[in-house]
């Protein structure tokens, strides 16, 4: 923050979780930003509920979880969008919030910081998008949903946090479709979601949906066992890429464990492929932090 003052630059800070933020918790961070000199503008993208519950279990399994189905707090969260809009008007003031739909579709390249950039009046320039945290499949977030039930002991520890790094490189690969909850769920999830997300609009006037992707013609999921069911074509390829015989649709509970054999055969020495996206990315995020560190020491 010092470090924008001196070089004469506004500071952005982007943060998903400060949507849950208490009222105190607001409070306590427009004071320090009042205290360093700024006044607080707040920008945020309203995800349809039932794509932000997505979304997130699909991140919930990528750090090595595997969250109940029909009792996520990620759907409790966001039955109270008005009660949270109106918490950040209240602390930030109603003029200084400013909201849209999260609708990919609509943004320039299909890019939000693009978006956001033209939002804010921005110049982005000839600027690079570095993208981190790739979203997979809906059958890669199966073959991790079933590591996780295996592998639920330890899921912090730096060598699970590594292995469980090399295997979703890996699924990188895997062809599939985006996962998709049954429509089944949307019409469960309708009666409490839909009352409330009729209320909001953002600042264009467009009222937030109560999902913007289209189910009925993807491959979806209704239960925790359709995690478990995979199709013939991903376990082909992960027979392919680990030099295995293909596991066969038997009972559930050898197929969950065959699978996640086959995926602990994904190392680093057998496949050097998945150590040079680890490394470039790693190194991409340092040399951008250290580009960024410089811009604004040579502008202070």
């Amino acid at each position: 923050m010092r470090a924008c003052a001196q070089a004469d630059a506004i500071p952005i800070i982007s943060s998903e979780v400060a949507w849950l933020f208490q009222e105190v918790d607001l409070q306590s961070l427009r004071e320090f930003f009042e205290s360093e000199g700024y006044r607080t503008e707040v920008y945020g993208y309203l995800r349809a509920p039932l794509d932000f519950y997505e979304s997130a279990f699909q991140q919930q399994v990528k750090v090595g979880l595997s969250p109940n189905l029909h009792n996520n707090k990620n759907t409790q969260a966001n039955k109270h969008y008005s009660d949270r809009i109106a918490l950040l008007q209240r602390v930030f003031g109603k003029e200084q919030v400013h909201l849209r739909v999260f609708d990919p579709k609509s943004f320039p390249q299909r890019c939000v910081v693009r978006d956001f950039c033209g939002w804010i009046g921005m110049d982005f320039g000839n600027a690079e998008v570095i993208r981190e945290n790739e979203s997979i499949n809906g059958e890669a977030t199966k073959l991790m949903y079933a590591w996780n039930r295996v592998h639920n002991k330890n899921v912090f520890g730096w060598y699970p946090r590594l292995k469980r790094r090399i295997v979703l490189e890996a699924l990188q690969d895997l062809p599939g479709k985006p996962l998709r909850l049954h429509a089944s769920l949307v019409k469960e999830f309708k009666g409490s979601l839909l009352p409330e997300v009729e209320k909001i609009q953002d600042e264009n006037g467009r009222i937030l949906p109560l999902t913007i992707s289209e189910r009925e013609s993807t491959p979806s999921v209704k239960t925790v066992d359709d995690f478990l069911d995979f199709s013939d074509e991903t376990l082909q390829w992960l027979a392919d890429r680990t030099d295995h015989q293909r596991v066969v649709q038997s009972d559930p509970t050898v197929r969950l464990q065959m699978v996640v054999d086959q995926l602990r055969y994904f190392r680093l020495w057998r496949f050097p492929g998945i150590l040079g996206r680890l490394m470039w990315s790693e190194f991409r995020l340092r040399w951008q932090r250290m580009l960024n560190k410089r811009r604004m020491q040579s502008r202070s």
